[in-house]
């Protein structure tokens, strides 16, 4: 009894999954009942070395569909008092074995009763959640400089204060300590530290800015100050999408193709509440691109600021062109911000449209006969005769007939195609040697 609160310790079995002996089961319950009929207005503090399965933060450790699935499900913590306890509202339970921080506002819960996790004297650790640096699957490399603990105290009316104590910085974790009223019949000192009731009252987190720079085909350097919240920024999620995919998605590649990516970066706090995305852009391989005759624009990492070059523009992260209508390809280079160059290429099939000039030896086959000297003539290419879809013989690969060839022989028009790979920044132009039909 300390300062007149009574305060019951239970151990468990030292067997797995976790239990507790029924005579001392039985013992807890009728000192609960004794010391609660006597003090309807009082706390009764129970210490015991698990934590209660489902209340404080890391209580599901083990559970299926909880902080991490174990063949072990009652191996971290235990519900075998939870019958017991959930008969007395006066009950505080604090429960530890797990290392799990106290600076997370999971740390207390309150249902039927109070529960209030321990953190550690020595170390610190976290769910497995594939985190770096890790010593091991839940302990962190540099988790051995944490200890904390809870420091508690109780007013002359029974009301109960909560310090977290950050024992290795000589400080406290939060801004105030977690105020509960004491005991009443209407049970009303249970309502302000439900997890519902948190997760409600909660804010959503918030990070200011991101850059991404030392961008290889392997990996990227990304930089963003810490996330802002109510309570502490639990973790944070980035993802990179490929800015010509209308309907992209994460990569999940080994590694990065050449092109321009964004990269996208959304804080998350204890209750899964997530900021907005922050974004930055990176260009990976030649610092050019081909693209169509239409206008567009692309993410370009060029640093802050405006700069405008021939048909090319920049602002804000963002690479513009204008539409070509010269009927020919274009290329202009433009000087971005940050000192880098980038180019543009644009080109189309339309392109190759007009008068071109074929020169050409000819051979009039074997024996006495000696080639002719190089004739130079005009070849028209234009419109197909008839657009459709053919196979290339060599493959199963479709193409279309998007060009006619008039004046290789005489004035008939040969049907061709023109494949452009943008990606790849090449041109390739076939002819569509067929028998087809005059119609």
């Amino acid at each position: 009894i300390l300062g007149g609160i009574h305060v019951l310790a239970i151990s468990p079995n030292g067997d797995q999954p976790i239990s507790y002996d029924a005579k001392a089961a039985e013992w807890l319950d009728s000192r609960l009942k004794a010391l609660t009929e006597e003090n309807p207005g009082q706390y009764v503090i129970v210490l015991t070395h698990p934590m209660m399965t489902g209340t404080v933060y890391g209580s599901l450790l083990g559970e299926a569909g909880g902080i991490w699935e174990s063949s072990l499900p009652h191996y971290w913590a235990s519900d075998a008092l939870t019958p017991i306890l959930r008969k007395y509202s006066q009950v505080v339970v604090f429960g530890g074995h797990l290392h799990f921080p106290l600076a997370d506002p999971r740390s207390i819960w309150q249902g039927d009763f109070t529960a209030v996790g321990c953190g550690s004297v020595r170390y610190m650790a976290c769910e497995n959640g594939h985190y770096l640096h890790m010593r091991s699957a839940t302990v962190m490399n540099d988790s051995f400089r944490v200890s904390s603990g809870n420091f508690v105290q109780f007013d002359w009316n029974g009301n109960m204060r909560i310090y977290q104590m950050d024992f290795t910085n000589g400080a406290v974790y939060r801004n105030a300590p977690y105020e509960i009223q004491y005991p009443d019949v209407a049970k009303s000192n249970l309502k302000k530290f439900s997890h519902t009731a948190l997760s409600l009252a909660n804010g959503k987190p918030s990070v200011s800015s991101l850059s991404i720079s030392d961008a290889s085909a392997s990996s990227f350097t990304a930089v963003f100050p810490a996330g802002t919240d109510d309570e502490f920024v639990h973790h944070y999620s980035m993802k990179k999408k490929y800015s010509e995919t209308v309907t992209a998605s994460d990569l999940g590649l080994s590694s990065f193709e050449t092109g321009s990516y964004t990269v996208s970066l959304r804080a998350y706090d204890s209750w899964d509440a997530e900021s907005d995305a922050v974004t930055a852009t990176m260009t990976l391989g030649s610092n050019s691109a081909w693209v169509t005759d239409a206008s567009g624009s692309r993410p370009v990492s060029g640093g802050d600021g405006t700069a405008a070059h021939d048909f090319l523009s920049y602002s804000g992260g963002i690479l513009s062109w204008s539409a070509n209508t010269t009927g020919k390809p274009r290329s202009a280079a433009i000087t971005l911000p940050d000192g880098s160059v980038f180019s543009i290429t644009q080109i189309g099939p339309d392109d190759f449209k007009g008068n071109w000039t074929f020169t050409a030896k000819v051979f009039a086959g074997t024996g006495a006969c000696k080639p002719k000297d190089a004739a130079p003539w005009t070849v028209s290419i234009g419109k197909p005769l008839k657009a459709e879809s053919l196979k290339y013989a060599n493959d199963s690969k479709t193409y279309a007939n998007n060009i006619g060839i008039a004046g290789l022989y005489g004035n008939a028009v040969l049907d061709g195609c023109v494949d452009i790979d943008y990606d790849a920044q090449t041109v390739r132009v076939g002819l569509f040697l067929d028998c087809r039909d005059d119609s």
